[in-house]
Formats: structure tokens, sequence, C-alpha cells
């Protein structure tokens, strides 16, 4: 046997041990094949900004045409940046669809949890990066922050829509009673309210609920007050 046959023997057998294994390990089949997983948001109409559910399919969601097929078998919308993450020496590289300039730097396969490392293609100038590096010891941080601050504004926009919802409630009394309160001072203190209600509804403040504004005409203690009785 000459050296090419020789190493034609081998690199037949090789590939003949390859193809096998390929066939009846199904570990090795799987590895060689790889892994895609897409995680993407839903629409939803009833989030107040606060974190909401991440969902994952093993479709390719990349371009516009992928994304119509997908909403179209599945009967809802995604919205916002789609995150792939690839595993396997024949897949593409993970990557982040959707627009806007984050990039994925490197992505790490763990146990229970995948560890992916983000960058900013446009990045920051020097003073910002000082500034955010010591404000910030981690990108976690940073999501912990935006949660915290989104939560505080949730909780504002609940206590501005009781004060909102007191105001209605107090303007209905007056109204529903005139008679009662006829005075002058009780016709100013309604012209005060409906101008407040006139300009926060020209900032787009929403109307308050209606279960909150019979909840304060319920509980208003201020009527029974001897000194808004005098009013009257």
């Amino acid at each position: 046997m000459t050296i090419v046959e020789l190493i034609a023997a081998i690199v037949s057998s090789a590939i003949g041990i390859f193809f096998g294994a390929l066939l009846v390990i199904p570990d090795f089949r799987r590895w060689l094949k790889g892994s895609r997983t897409t995680y993407y948001f839903q629409r939803q109409t009833n989030l107040k900004g606060l974190k909401s559910k991440v969902y994952q399919t093993s479709a390719k969601l990349r371009t516009d045409n992928d994304l119509q097929d997908f909403c179209h078998h599945n009967g809802y919308d995604v919205v916002g940046l789609r995150l792939e993450l690839n595993q396997g020496v024949f897949r593409q590289r993970s990557a982040i669809y959707g627009g806007g300039l984050w990039a994925i730097l490197r992505y790490y396969h763990g146990g229970f949890f995948n560890r992916v490392f983000l960058k900013d293609e446009e990045g920051l100038i020097e003073e910002d990066t000082l500034q955010f590096i010591n404000t910030y010891p981690s990108l976690q941080a940073v999501l912990n922050r935006i949660e915290e601050l989104e939560k505080q504004l949730v909780r504002a926009e609940d206590r501005r829509q009781e004060w909102f919802a007191a105001l209605e409630a107090l303007r209905r009394i007056i109204e529903s009673d005139r008679q009662r309160y006829r005075s002058s001072a009780a016709g100013t203190i309604r012209s005060y309210i409906e101008s407040v209600q006139r300009a926060a509804k020209s900032e787009g403040e929403p109307e308050p609920h209606k279960e909150k504004v019979n909840s304060w005409i319920d509980s208003l203690p201020i009527l029974s007050t001897e000194w808004f009785k005098k009013l009257v």
C-alpha cells in the first residue's frame, strides 16, 4: 500500500466514523446541528412600563417577512427588538434584530441562564463614560435603577389619579346640590376645580376612574366639618 492509498484509507475511515457517530449518537448530532433561540416581547395593552414577560421561539425573527409570517401564524404581534442566540459550528452568529445601536459583544451558554455581553455601537464620550461607570457598577445596576424608577412612576401616576378623582368628587357634590352649596365661596371653589381639570385635560391627563370618584364621594370627610358648612 502506497502512502497515498494509506492517507486515503485513513480519511475514508475518519469520514465513516464521523457520519456513523452523527447517525448513532444523538448528543453529537444535536451538537453538530446547534440551536437557535429567539427572545421577544408580545404587544401588551395593560402594561405601565414595568418589566414584561419574555417569550422565546426557535423561529427566525430577523426580517419584516419573518415577523409577518410568525405573527400571522401565532395570532399576535411581536414588538421591539429581538434577541437571537445561536449555538453550533454551522450556525449564524448571535445578533440583535429590529434596529437600534445595541450589538452583542459575546455570549456564553451557562447551566440555567445565558450570559449576553452587550456593546453600544455609538459609544459614549469620555465625560459621560466616566460619569456612567462611577454611578453604576454594572449594566444590571442600570436595569435595577430603571425598574425602580418605573415603579415609582407608576405609584406617582396612581396617586395623581387619586387626587384628580377627589377633585372630581368634590365638584360633583357641589354641582349636585346647588341649593345647599349656593354661596359665592362654593361657586368659586367649583370654578377653581374646573380650571384645574381643564388644565389637566389639556396636558393629556386621563379622566379619573368612575370607581375612584364614587369612593371619594362616599368618604370625603371635608363635607361634614364645621368650617365647610359655614360656606353654605
